[in-house]
């Protein structure tokens, strides 16, 4: 298993499409789990949805501390300007 979860709210448009494929195709993320409010229909390999209510409300916080199963947890708050590098991603 690799080391990293990443969480993030679901934000709906192409960048955060593409922030998605970064993510999932960085050699040391397990998976992302996207919050959100609503159904959301992505067909992105290794990528899972949870419906809860706000990303920082207890009963969410809850919800995803008791789905990871990997060591490390990395929390996106936004992703309208997030880069990801492979430098970032790589194992030494």
């Amino acid at each position: 298993m690799k080391p990293f979860t990443v969480v993030t709210p679901y934000s709906p448009g192409p960048f955060f499409e593409k922030t998605l494929l970064s993510l999932t195709k960085a050699p040391l993320v397990e998976c992302v789990l996207i919050v959100t409010q609503g159904p959301v229909h992505l067909k992105i390999p290794r990528c899972r949805v949870l419906i809860a209510g706000p990303l920082f409300s207890r009963e969410t916080l809850s919800l995803i501390l008791e789905d990871i199963r990997t060591k490390y947890l990395l929390l996106l708050t936004k992703t309208d300007k997030f880069r990801s590098s492979p430098k970032l991603w790589r194992e030494s």
